[in-house]
């Protein structure tokens, strides 16, 4: 009695997480509080008021900022862009277990089928990527739904950092369910309150700071602000620059009302092109000596591109990845195809440790249980360059040679060539390769016709030999009557 009791709940609460798996949880905000516009005259201090602000927990204006200063700077974009799109780029694959079991083969294939039509999944791996080299922390909601006779993640919706919070008592994440940054009272642990594959979340260690303040947004917004301030001066110079010097001189004894309409007459003119000026007052006009002035002199460039080179520095480890270095346009070729190995493989093994743990597990779980012989798949992502195999055979046959004993599992590794099972047909040394069953044989095309070589004569035929014997005499006809 009492094991059927257990057995009915087990079945109850099993249930209950599956019909939470498949509905979606995170509640939609109305447009106006999805985002704020902070605006553009922004300062210094108005800057570190926000700073403050996300110090104490709350940071959806700081969110908004970090994102509003990557719209407004190409630069920042491209670097945090190339940063998301080399793991979301990357193929990806689950891996049935070593020495896996017919069982275990065939639900890794399922688990991968499943994620291949998994709506959105790209777009989180981006999201996770950006974000939480941004903030230290991305979250994103997996919806799941039935397809035969197994719950498979159906899709994933990225939900936006500023809907997260940190609390006063301890510093720890927590969700905003009504978008109204009030964190210490209405805070939300997704890890302890939904089931695990409900939601897939990330986190990072980036600069060390304590969980508030990690991320790289609080370097990249005082570069880009910067940067940002620094254009607009630049353009203020260009714009005074290119525009006619004027210089007023009023004579001694001049009225004030005099002076009054030369200083407007001074600083209307280039608007207008017209002054109405009176005698007591003199009104001169220089035009622009040329490009070789203020503009190429001043220090404003030297700045937004020192800044720029900071960010790609702090995004990508170089600055050669986006702009040609000292060695010219080849090295650049080279280096913008790649970005820093250890980076890259850091993002795709923490992500997809992630991923391993919020949904790849969970898939197994939900549809066939704990089960201690059923091992699940391993996801992973393929970041390994391909080597150049002639050179890679010529440099491993030249260390063997040498006494060098090399596994030959490190050369299946680097090359990619799994390992034989057994009866399939190998190719090595010695072994030849079963012949391949012909098929039907097709005519073989028709050669063109040579040309006919002139016949020679028929030998002329041979006399026959005289008789030795007479021949008879021919008959003559008889008389006619």
């Amino acid at each position: 009695m009492a094991a059927s009791k257990i057995s009915a709940a087990t079945t109850a609460a099993a249930r209950g997480v599956r019909a939470i798996l498949q509905s979606e949880q995170v509640g939609k905000l109305q447009l106006w509080n999805q985002f704020q516009r902070i605006g553009g005259n922004l300062t210094p201090a108005s800057v570190s008021a926000v700073l403050m602000e996300a110090d104490s927990g709350r940071i959806a204006r700081f969110v908004d900022l970090m994102h509003e200063a990557r719209e407004k700077d190409g630069h920042l974009h491209s670097l945090l862009e190339t940063r998301e799109l080399s793991i979301a780029g990357l193929a990806w694959q689950v891996d049935e277990p070593e020495e896996a079991s017919t069982s275990e083969s065939d639900k890794a294939v399922l688990c991968q089928e499943a994620l291949n039509d998994c709506w959105g999944f790209d777009r989180a791996v981006a999201h996770h990527i950006g974000e939480t080299n941004l903030f230290g922390f991305a979250n994103s909601e997996i919806i799941w739904d039935r397809k035969g006779s197994n719950l498979v993640p159906i899709k994933i919706i990225p939900i936006s950092c500023r809907r997260f919070g940190f609390t006063s008592a301890a510093g720890e994440l927590r969700f905003d369910p009504k978008g109204n940054q009030s964190i210490n009272e209405d805070g939300v642990d997704l890890a302890t309150a939904y089931p695990a594959g409900k939601f897939l979340m990330s986190s990072r260690r980036i600069n060390g700071d304590v969980s508030a303040r990690e991320g790289l947004a609080w370097l990249l917004l005082w570069c880009a602000l910067y940067r940002n301030w620094g254009l607009k001066d630049w353009l203020s110079l260009a714009e005074m620059a290119w525009k006619p010097w004027r210089r007023g001189v009023y004579h001694k004894g001049s009225s004030p009302e005099d002076i009054e309409i030369l200083r407007h007459a001074l600083l209307n003119f280039v608007a207008t092109g017209a002054a109405l000026l009176p005698e007591t007052v003199d009104f001169n006009i220089e035009g622009p000596k040329g490009a070789a002035g203020p503009i190429n002199a001043s220090s404003h460039r030297e700045l937004v591109e020192y800044l720029g080179r900071e960010m790609s520095k702090a995004v990508l480890g170089q600055t050669d990845l986006i702009e040609p270095g000292e060695n010219g346009a080849r090295s650049a070729t080279e280096l913008r195809a790649m970005l820093r190995n250890e980076r890259r493989q850091a993002d795709a093994h923490s992500l997809a440790r992630e991923i391993q743990h919020d949904i790849i597990n969970p898939f197994y779980r939900v549809n066939w249980g704990e089960r201690p012989r059923l091992r699940p798949g391993k996801f992973s992502f393929t970041t390994d360059e391909s080597p150049d195999l002639e050179k890679f055979a010529k440099g491993i046959q030249a260390l063997v040679a040498a006494g060098t004993h090399i596994p030959a599992r490190y050369i299946r590794d680097q090359t990619g060539i799994p390992e034989p099972k057994e009866g399939e047909e190998v190719l090595a040394p010695g072994v030849t390769p079963a012949p391949v069953t012909p098929g039907p044989a097709k005519p073989a095309p028709a050669e063109p016709a040579k040309p006919k070589e002139p016949e020679e004569a028929p030998p002329a035929p041979k006399e026959p030999a005289p008789s030795k014997t007479a021949p008879a005499a021919p008959k003559e006809p008889p008389a006619r009557k």
